[in-house]
């Protein structure tokens, strides 16, 4: 009889937990209030009268306080796990929100790398087909500094050979300078001679000149002077032509 009813209180007493985890579950999220003691709840119930009251009541008070610590300890251990699971859930709340924004700023940054990326991609085609041109470019350069290094040293070689012959006609040019000048020392001294002689002979040109001009002179007085006489003879030849023509009357 004594283990039926220990087994009767049992299962209400795992009834009653069970009934308080499931409500305390439902309204985990209401301000915990602390229940009341189940111990006390056992200690409200009546128990069948019987001839071993005695013994069974002293039984069940051990087993009322049993209960009681093992209430309390599981009470504490739900709120310790309610409280954990609220900081949990706050937690993993903020969490959640802290790694959508996350996830927003790394999509936004994603975008904007893909964006980068794009650019970059354009901007490789361009430098491509700039270097493109570019080489182009440098071969064609180099053909030409290939050209102009060959014609440079046809240059240098036709420059030499003209420094040869320049230096061939300074020294041919300074031959027939050395040459012009004793020809033209020679004509200079030869001018000089025929020179003093012009002037010898323009000396005994002008002393002719002047005894021409002297006789030019006289002849000149002795011509007025025989044009005077002309001029008196034939004045008096007149004057006689006049007398003779008047004496026959």
């Amino acid at each position: 009889m004594k283990m039926s009813e220990l087994s009767r209180c049992n299962a209400v007493l795992k009834d009653s937990l069970l009934n308080k985890i499931s409500t305390h579950r439902s309204e985990h999220e209401r301000p915990f209030s602390s229940p009341v003691p189940f111990g006390k709840e056992l200690r409200s119930l009546r128990w069948p009268k019987s001839p071993r009251s005695d013994s069974r009541a002293c039984s069940a008070e051990l087993d009322i306080k049993t209960m009681e610590t093992l209430e309390c300890d599981l009470l504490k251990k739900l709120v310790a796990v309610t409280k954990r699971k609220e900081m949990s859930e706050s937690d993993y709340n903020r969490r959640r929100d802290e790694l959508n924004r996350l996830l927003e700023k790394d999509e936004l940054e994603t975008r904007e790398i893909e964006k980068e990326r794009d650019q970059a991609i354009k901007d490789l085609k361009n430098v491509e087909s700039a270097f493109a041109d570019v080489q182009e470019k440098y071969e064609r350069v180099m053909k030409t500094v290939l050209t102009l290094k060959e014609k440079e040293q046809l240059l240098i070689e036709r420059d030499h050979e003209n420094m040869l012959k320049v230096k061939e006609m300074d020294e041919s040019l300074e031959k027939f300078k050395v040459e012009a000048y004793r020809h033209v020392d020679g004509e200079y001294r030869g001018w000089l001679s025929k020179l003093a002689e012009a002037e010898g002979t323009n000396v005994k040109l002008k002393a002719m000149i002047r005894k021409a001009e002297m006789k030019i002179e006289k002849l000149e007085h002795e011509l007025g002077q025989k044009q005077k006489e002309n001029s008196e003879l034939h004045n008096l030849c007149d004057e006689l032509i006049h007398n003779s023509s008047r004496s026959p009357e």
